[in-house]
């Protein structure tokens, strides 16, 4: 693994990071970021108590500017400065940053944004009339 010393950075990064919806298992998100011609994005994103190990699409030397890069999972590339995670836990606080990248190297992340997923809905019960109009008993 590459130390941040080692890396390239470029130009600012990602700003304005923005939660345009969300659900039970998604959060979709959208920035800002100058020029994208020959930029690819990422989100990085953990559970805001997160222990976990990363999962990576990519080189594992990017990870979070090497901060508890342990922690982060990265979702896939996209050339566009939106982007939805899906497969989410219900009712779950995350952490969420957007990276940019082009063939000179990497932007520092974006800053932390928080979010949690809609929770389950609760069942509600709904008592039926088990008895016909006669008052028979309906099986």
């Amino acid at each position: 693994m590459c130390k941040s010393s080692e890396l390239k950075w470029f130009v600012s990064g990602p700003h304005d990071v923005t939660v345009v919806e969300k659900s039970l298992d998604t959060i979709h998100l959208q920035w800002v970021y100058g020029d994208v011609a020959g930029v690819t994005f990422w989100v990085q994103y953990r559970p805001h108590d997160a222990t976990a190990t990363t999962t990576t699409t990519a080189d594992d030397d990017e990870d979070k500017d090497d901060k508890d890069a342990e922690t982060w999972i990265r979702s896939q590339e996209t050339s566009t400065t939106e982007y939805t995670l899906t497969d989410l836990q219900p009712a779950t606080e995350y952490e969420l940053c957007v990276v940019a990248r082009n063939d000179t190297g990497r932007t520092q992340s974006s800053s932390i944004v928080s979010c949690q997923t809609d929770e389950r809905p609760r069942k509600t019960l709904v008592q039926k009339n088990l008895c016909n109009s006669m008052g028979y008993l309906v099986v």
